[in-house]
């Protein structure tokens, strides 16, 4: 138990000192290198990308829906990102497609043979 309890405060701490770091290295009156304002500025835009690519990425635009929800999604992301102009209401707009929960949309299959199948023929889910 003491050592659960040393480990998470090592943890707690190591992240403080990370996230506290920039602001006691380029303090108000020591301007931070190119670098690190040019990351400032671009790194925003990649995360946002890195997000939709995540989202998207087990889209199935040749069966089922054809992509129909995702792409309600994104427009609803869009348009509350144009409406509120709030980049934090954007990403909870598209929080549930996450890609984490189990798809909607099912494919079916024939079972091969009546008598292997209790359910005598009927379609059964295709799990991958």
């Amino acid at each position: 138990m003491t050592h659960d309890i040393l480990l998470i405060a090592v943890m707690a701490l190591v992240t403080a000192a990370i996230r506290f770091l920039p602001f006691v290295l380029f303090s108000s009156s020591r301007k931070p290198p190119e670098m690190v304002e040019r990351l400032t500025r671009l790194l925003p835009a990649a995360v946002m990308g890195m997000l939709i690519v995540y989202c998207l990425r087990n889209t199935d635009l040749l069966h089922g829906s054809h992509g129909a929800p995702e792409a309600a999604a994104c427009a609803a992301v869009v348009a509350s990102y144009i409406w509120k102009r709030n980049t934090l209401l954007s990403i909870l707009t598209f929080a549930e497609g996450d890609g984490s929960s189990p798809r909607r949309t099912v494919p079916l299959r024939e079972e091969p043979s009546p008598s292997a199948s209790p359910h005598l023929g009927i379609a059964t889910p295709i799990f991958r």
